[in-house]
């Protein structure tokens, strides 16, 4: 019987080791200082947990079977300070990066007993100051027994 619960540090690693673009990767505590433009190396990739749906117990014994998905997101800050609308970023830099993190993530597995992540959309954050911070998100799923 065992429970699991996503490290997202797994995820981090996976980006370090896979993705050459990125000049720092970083957790959820770091996107809060990229969105008030506080951005210290560009371009920045964070990986930030956004949510954990179970489905409802599918044994009928007294054991507890329960899918687990978990969504996470992976947020980007590119910074151009010669172009402050972020028109320029997001056709190269940015475009290049989510690419390169996408082939990284989707089809891989963040460990044993979790399916594959699959791409779950993207979502612009901000555009400020020449920096564009946008996100992808991502899920995976495993099951539960207890």
């Amino acid at each position: 019987m065992t429970i699991h619960i996503l490290q997202l540090s797994l995820i981090v690693a996976r980006l370090d080791d896979q993705v050459v673009g990125f000049k720092q990767i970083e957790g959820a505590a770091e996107l809060e200082k990229a969105v008030n433009g506080n951005v210290r190396k560009s371009p920045a990739g964070f990986v930030v947990p956004l949510k954990e749906d179970a489905s409802g117990n599918t044994s009928g014994t007294l054991v507890v079977t329960q899918e687990i998905t978990d969504r996470f997101a992976v947020a980007y800050a590119v910074k151009d300070v010669s172009a402050p609308n972020g028109e320029a970023i997001i056709d190269a830099g940015l475009r290049n990066l989510r690419l390169a993190t996408m082939n990284a993530l989707i089809g891989w597995a963040p460990a044993d007993g979790f399916n594959v992540c699959e791409f779950d959309g993207g979502s612009l954050i901000s555009i400020k100051g020449g920096v564009v911070i946008w996100r992808d998100r991502f899920r995976t799923s495993h099951i539960n027994e207890q």
